[in-house]
C-alpha cells in the first residue's frame, strides 16, 4: 500500500465523525422544526458511517501513522468501537431526555459526538501530545455540555401521576 493511503485510511474514522458532528450541529441549529429524536436519527447515522470508516483499518499492516503519533492497532480498533457503541446508547438517551421537553439543546448530540472524537484520539494516541488533544476534545464538549441548564444533573427519574 501507498505511504498516502496508509495515512488517510487511519484518519477516515476520525474525519468521518468530524463531518458527522459538524452535520449534526448544522441540521440541529439551521433547523428550527426539527425534534430532538429527528438530530438524534442524525447522530446515529454519522455513528453508524464512522463504525463503517473504520473497518477498513483493520487490514492495515502498518499501525503507526504520522511518524507514530497515532497507532491504530486492534486495541485502538476495539476501544473505538467501544467507544461509538457507548455514544449510540448517550445520543439515544439523551434524545428520549430532550424529548420530555426538559431542555430544548438539540446541539448536545454534536457534543456527544466530539467528544467520541477525543476518546477515539486518546485511544489511538503515540505519543503524549495526542493523547493530551484528545483529553481537551472530549474533555471541553463534557463541559459546555454539562453547563445546560436541565441537563445538569443527568437524566430524571420519571414521575408518574397518582390517579
Amino acid at each position: 500500500m501507498n505511504y498516502l493511503t496508509v495515512h488517510l485510511m487511519t484518519l477516515l474514522p476520525f474525519a468521518t465523525l468530524t463531518i458527522a458532528a459538524v452535520a449534526v450541529l448544522l441540521y440541529g441549529v439551521l433547523t428550527p422544526r426539527a425534534t430532538s429524536a429527528q438530530v438524534a436519527a442524525w447522530a446515529q447515522r454519522g455513528l453508524g458511517v464512522t463504525a463503517l470508516a473504520t473497518l477498513p483499518s483493520w487490514l492495515l499492516r502498518h499501525p503507526a501513522s504520522f511518524n507514530g503519533m497515532l497507532y491504530f492497532n486492534y486495541a485502538a480498533l476495539w476501544f473505538t468501537y467501544v467507544f461509538l457503541i457507548a455514544t449510540s446508547v448517550a445520543v439515544c438517551l439523551a434524545a428520549e431526555h430532550l424529548d420530555t421537553g426538559a431542555a430544548d439543546h438539540r446541539e448536545v448530540h454534536a457534543l456527544l459526538l466530539l467528544s467520541c472524537l477525543g476518546m477515539m484520539v486518546m485511544a489511538a494516541g503515540g505519543n503524549l501530545v495526542m493523547i493530551f488533544i484528545g483529553l481537551e476534545t472530549m474533555s471541553v464538549t463534557l463541559y459546555v455540555r454539562h453547563r445546560f441548564p436541565g441537563l445538569r444533573h443527568g437524566l430524571p427519574l420519571r414521575r408518574h401521576r397518582h390517579a
